[in-house]
């Protein structure tokens, strides 16, 4: 079966900035040459690659990866067949949410360990930040208004679990941390163990809150 290539994430949303990698799909067992895309220029390029197989496994459990690619991508190089067109015009619902949640809730927990030996602030609050935003784009699937943005999907969950503007900020700026261990550098703001252990506590409480909407779906 031939190759295909897919653009996903904030280059294809629009929303990308200058820490933003270009996020491409290739679908197939055959290499690509990503550079002849004419990509490279926009930032650096972040290549994940599935056979057909692999993409037929994850079509049968819904894969969220799958509905994020149905809602943003769009594609780069597109075979006669369209089969990644045709596999995503048969996806399921993602019926995986619980294990899901548990992943998240076990780096959380490791976390907190990890607190109670020595360890890297900084470091620590970037793992959070990342199960709170995977948290929050599981959370926006659930109530039916799937959200991959970085950003947005804080924005648009947190709200419809009570949680206040305030709130809703202070996630945006946790997730500084992350963007600051994939980009190699200090973190914009300062943290102490104190304030890990807090966000430790509080993406518990969103963890729980999205395992909760898992009652209601009907994936």
């Amino acid at each position: 079966m031939v190759t295909e290539a897919w653009l996903y994430g904030s280059t294809a949303r629009g929303d990308r900035d200058r820490a933003s990698d270009v996020d491409i799909l290739i679908a197939g067992d055959d290499d690509v040459d990503v550079g002849a895309l004419g990509l490279s220029e926009l930032g650096e390029l972040s290549v994940t690659q599935y056979t057909w197989e692999e993409l037929r496994t994850m079509a049968g459990y819904g894969s969220l990866f799958l509905h994020h690619l149905r809602l943003e991508g769009r594609p780069l190089i597109e075979s006669d067949g369209r089969e990644m067109a045709s596999l995503l015009c048969t996806l399921g619902p993602y019926t995986r949410a619980e294990q899901e949640l548990d992943c998240f809730r076990q780096v959380v927990d490791d976390v907190d360990r990890a607190l109670d030996r020595d360890h890297s602030v900084s470091f620590e609050l970037s793992v959070v930040a990342t199960a709170a935003r995977h948290a929050a784009i599981l959370g926006c699937y659930l109530i039916d208004e799937p959200d991959f943005g970085r950003d947005s999907a804080f924005r648009r969950l947190l709200p419809r679990l009570g949680y206040t503007g305030v709130d809703v900020e202070a996630a945006i700026e946790l997730y500084k941390f992350r963007r600051a261990d994939d980009e190699g550098r200090p973190p914009d703001v300062a943290a102490s163990t104190d304030d890990a252990r807090a966000w430790v506590a509080k993406v518990r409480k969103l963890i729980d809150q999205v395992r909760n909407l898992t009652h209601d779906d009907p994936g």
